[in-house]
């Protein structure tokens, strides 16, 4: 192995070859779901690469867990402990109230056409520091948004939640209130596109924003689209900073 002597990596390696071994997924499914090339899998699991951090991220994110949490399970794997149970995805339920035939017909498509993305509403993701709240991505959602899947693209299988925007910052482009759907499989960056983030308040606190993002010398910039809204300078490095990307939004029309 190329990474003989760094534990995280071997850790990393043991932990999600049982995950998958225990989900019954083979390399070409977890593939397909947390959007890593197969033969990166392949390498990762047979001990030939040692993990990125991107591909740590994305595969963890599969079973629910964090890559630190993967590696604590590999670290009892190799050490002949008994890991500990990962957490059981989340089931939901949600209403949809039918008004028409016409509803009817569409919901009746077949359901490969739809994808119920989990809307987290307990607070409100903020475009703006001042309304920001933490976003847990394993909280049980309040309901789902249903989403088009050719809308979706290449991103059907990845692993997406849907939030409402509670700050101003980013109007024009995503107006206070819109509900958006961030790709948590796709973190690489790419420069002033838009991106749900991580950052520390004033307080301390740790808050989730909607920003372009943009890099400077000593880390990145958070820019808003609304010109009264400064940008915000961070030290984090890119995988603090990064929750996903924006990819959708869904916002009301009737006041333009």
């Amino acid at each position: 192995m190329s990474y003989i002597g760094n534990e995280r990596y071997e850790y990393f390696r043991a932990g999600i070859k049982d995950l998958r071994l225990s989900k019954k997924l083979n390399q070409e499914k977890l593939s397909e779901i947390s959007g890593i090339n197969r033969g990166t899998i392949s390498h990762i699991e047979a001990g030939r690469r040692p993990a990125p951090d991107t591909a740590q991220w994305n595969l963890s994110m599969v079973f629910n867990m964090t890559p630190e949490q993967v590696i604590e399970h590999g670290r009892r794997i190799i050490e002949g402990l008994t890991p500990e149970k990962p957490p059981e995805k989340q089931t939901r339920s949600f209403q949809i109230i039918i008004n028409t035939p016409e509803e009817l017909s569409l919901l009746e498509s077949p359901e490969e056409n739809y994808r119920g993305i989990p809307l987290y509403e307990s607070g409100k993701l903020a475009a703006g520091s001042d309304n920001g709240v933490y976003f847990d991505p394993n909280e049980d959602p309040a309901s789902e948004v249903l989403v088009y899947r050719p809308e979706l693209k290449h991103r059907s299988h990845h692993k997406l939640v849907a939030v409402r925007v509670g700050g101003d910052s980013m109007t024009p482009t995503i107006p206070k209130d819109s509900i958006i759907v961030v790709d948590m499989s796709d973190r690489e960056y790419i420069k002033r596109k838009i991106f749900c983030v991580n950052d520390p308040d004033d307080t301390g606190q740790w808050v989730s924003a909607v920003k372009r993002v943009q890099k400077w010398e000593k880390g990145y910039a958070l820019i808003s689209d609304n010109a009264d809204v400064p940008p915000k300078l961070t030290a984090l490095d890119w995988n603090q900073l990064c929750v996903g990307r924006v990819i959708w939004m869904w916002r009301n029309t009737e006041e333009l």
